[in-house]
């Protein structure tokens, strides 16, 4: 597998002081003014992917007067914020994210990657889904094109930036010593995935681990949470994750999953199927009830007037709804999105 392009530095520098100050040190950086501006505004994540932010890439210095010259918000949550143009058309008026690490204000590339998608130029827009950023993006075109189920471990948060380069570095170098331990390759590959990493950084490594572990299904897993974050590829990540519940068919996760696909496919009953069997291995199960009530909603809406299951569609999806409203775990943010959603389809 490559390694990074970045070696390690093994202490966090600091960043800077405000979200306003971090995108103007970066652009200062871009354009080449920075070489003497002390503030790192480059987390480690962003540093494997991008390198020095003094030698930045042709389009990025392409596009530095426009980001020079608009008028901007910052929009801030915690330690999260967006450096919002507006809803404008335009790739270069997509937001830009920050992240506020343990030693300041940084340029967050994995959560920018994940949630930021260039559609056809010039639309852009926000991906829904538990990650933050997203409630200060509300007013833009959103799509669940990337809404996971990611459990804990395995979603990326910039407090655990440092931690998890170090580790990747770590394990790259153990992966050169040792390219046949199973428990390295599959670890690496794991941290290139939720890291969302280029290709060469991930496909490699979960086929060399399907190889030294036929009966593990961990590769299946995060080869299908690859296909889906990185390429919008459901058929293939379906492939994959059929495979994973053929070797853990008990595991809520993987028919969560397998109900998103279908539903991205627009196979509704097939995910509804699937997101029933979720329920049944884990009852306090918001994500899955919101989508059996998005997969009602899109049979309602496609059934003719005269189908007598076009009124039950609708009564299910509002079944749904309430379901995900009154389980105990809840997820307000995620139930507001379906209820602008439903209201759009005329569900409610």
């Amino acid at each position: 597998a490559p390694t990074t392009a970045v070696i390690f530095a093994g202490a966090d520098a600091a960043g800077a002081r405000t979200p306003d100050e971090a995108w103007r040190v970066m652009l200062a950086k871009w354009a080449g003014d920075g070489i003497g501006i002390k503030a790192d505004i480059y987390t480690e994540m962003t540093k494997m992917a991008m390198g020095d932010p003094n030698r930045p890439d042709p389009r990025t210095k392409a596009a530095l007067d426009h980001w020079r010259n608009v008028s901007y918000r910052v929009l801030q949550d915690g330690d999260h914020a967006v450096i919002y143009f507006g809803n404008r058309k335009g790739w270069n008026n997509a937001p830009f994210l920050f992240c506020n690490t343990p030693s300041g204000w940084k340029f967050d590339i994995v959560h920018q990657r994940r949630l930021v998608v260039m559609a056809d130029n010039p639309h852009w827009k926000v991906e829904q889904g538990n990650y933050p950023y997203v409630s200060l993006l509300t007013e833009v075109r959103q799509a669940t094109a990337k809404d996971l189920p990611l459990e804990r471990e395995d979603l990326y948060t910039c407090a655990k930036d440092q931690k998890i380069a170090k580790r990747i570095f770590a394990l790259e170098q153990a992966y050169r010593q040792r390219p046949n331990d199973y428990s390295v390759v599959m670890e690496l590959a794991r941290l290139n995935v939720i890291t969302g990493r280029r290709p060469n950084h991930v496909r490699p490594l979960l086929e060399r681990a399907k190889k030294l572990e036929p009966a593990s299904a961990s590769p299946y897993k995060y080869s299908a949470i690859y296909n889906v974050n990185t390429f919008f590829q459901y058929k293939t990540a379906l492939k994959e994750i059929q495979v994973y519940l053929e070797k853990t068919p008990a595991d809520a996760f993987g028919q969560s999953v397998l109900g998103f696909l279908y539903y991205r496919l627009g196979e509704y009953k097939n995910s509804i199927a699937a997101l029933r069997k979720a329920v049944e291995f884990r009852p306090d199960n918001v994500y899955a009830f919101s989508f059996m009530a998005r997969d009602y909603a899109l049979l309602y809406q496609h059934a003719k007037d005269f189908d007598p299951r076009k009124n039950h569609y609708k009564d299910k999806a509002i079944a749904m709804l309430h379901k995900a409203e009154t389980a105990p775990t809840g997820d307000s943010r995620r139930i507001a999105s379906l209820r602008r959603w439903l209201k759009g389809r005329n569900v409610l």
